[in-house]
């Protein structure tokens, strides 16, 4: 089977008979794996790049349309956390933010918070409601008295949950919703990882040459740990939810261990140390599958290594679109090289062999076209 049959030539002149659409129903009859990329493709030629690439999460685009009165709620998916976004804008508009994660006897101190940073304006960061839908109905209460209260006008009340049939109707009328359910693809997740990179903490490292090759290695890596469940059984034998914090660990250890080399030469990087302590310890805390536990190890051989900040464009994978772009860019540099990889990505960039996501994208070919259906039928009738 040709890996782009979107590409090949039709035999005759059915070349010219057929327009771009025509050309997908003839994909989607054949060859039901490829539709997503004949869509793809379509709307780019007929429409705009910008409608298939998904856009980023603007917290501060958010906050600008929001006043005092308004609850902010983050609708909480598996794998994100929004705590180190939220802090992230708290510090760079100069507010006090207070977190207090719900539970068990924390109603009172809730309540006093609102109370403080509604006089000061200061913002109110309330995670996991869902875990205290009793204390809820009080919540609403205190909410709709805001405007009697006349709070200060960079108050702001932030919370979090996840979906639950319980959560008071009429909190989510009066809040701002938004959703952090984590972007597909290796691009999306790249971009979203720098997207929380603070300017300062990206451009202020004591070896600047050698952080920056390696946080690349490192959001790839992670990148890569995340979509390799859409290979099912051939990408890992237990799903596991990496999330931000695994990441932000990992970090954390990469910065520490270079800020303290006594100087900047390659030798002096304790690789075994990193990649123990991100691929056994970081990630592999959640891995209970040896096979798991060995493919980790293997990716972080592979991506954090002397040629990752020796070599310039040190490739990443088989696939010649994924490599380290500079041994010392600017944050927009990586930005920049990141819209330029695929939006659907190959299997080789992963280290896998080309038929092995057929079966995820027959499903989500399938999922696409039920929704184009159902969406149909609702509108017909």
């Amino acid at each position: 089977l040709s890996p782009n049959p979107e590409d090949a030539v039709l035999p005759g002149d059915w070349n010219m008979k057929f327009d771009d659409l025509q050309r997908m129903i003839m994909i989607r009859c054949i060859r039901p794996d490829r539709v997503i990329f004949m869509v793809t493709r379509f709307i780019e030629l007929h429409m705009d790049r910008k409608f298939v690439e998904p856009p980023s999460f603007n917290l501060q685009e958010i906050y600008d349309d929001s006043n005092p009165f308004q609850p902010l709620i983050f609708v909480l998916c598996p794998g994100v956390d929004p705590t180190t976004q939220l802090q992230a804008l708290a510090d760079k508009l100069g507010r006090n933010l207070k977190s207090l994660a719900l539970g068990q006897g924390q109603a009172p101190l809730a309540t006093r918070l609102m109370a403080e940073q509604a006089k000061t304006g200061g913002w109110v960061f309330l995670a996991n409601c869902h875990l205290m839908l009793s204390w809820l109905p009080k919540l609403e209460k205190l909410i709709d008295d805001l405007p009697a209260q006349k709070p200060h006008d960079n108050f702001r009340i932030w919370l979090s949950s996840t979906p639950h049939e319980k959560f008071p109707i009429a909190i989510l009328q009066q809040g701002i919703k938004m959703t952090t359910e984590p972007p597909t693809g290796l691009k999306s997740n790249l971009i979203r990882l720098y997207n929380l990179m603070t300017d300062q903490r990206f451009n202020h490292p004591k070896y600047p040459e050698l952080y920056r090759p390696l946080l690349f290695s490192l959001c790839f890596y992670h990148s890569v740990l995340l979509e390799r469940r859409k290979f099912g059984a051939l990408g890992m034998a237990i799903p596991y939810d990496f999330n931000d914090s695994d990441w932000e660990v990992s970090e954390n250890i990469l910065q520490l261990y270079l800020d303290e080399m006594p100087d900047g030469s390659t030798a002096s990087i304790p690789w075994d140390t990193i990649k123990y302590l991100i691929a056994e310890a970081s990630y592999g805390g959640r891995v209970t599958d040896d096979w798991d536990r060995r493919t980790l190890g293997v990716y972080a051989a592979q991506y954090f290594h002397p040629d990752c900040v020796t070599i310039s464009s040190h490739k990443l994978s088989t696939h010649e679109e994924y490599f380290i772009p500079s041994l010392d860019g600017t944050m927009i540099s990586y930005k920049e090289y990141i819209m330029t990889l695929p939006v659907i990505d190959p299997p080789d960039a992963f280290g896998q062999h080309s038929n092995a996501d057929i079966a995820s994208q027959i499903t989500n070919s399938m999922a696409l076209l039920d929704t184009l259906i159902t969406i149909n039928s609702a509108l017909l009738r």
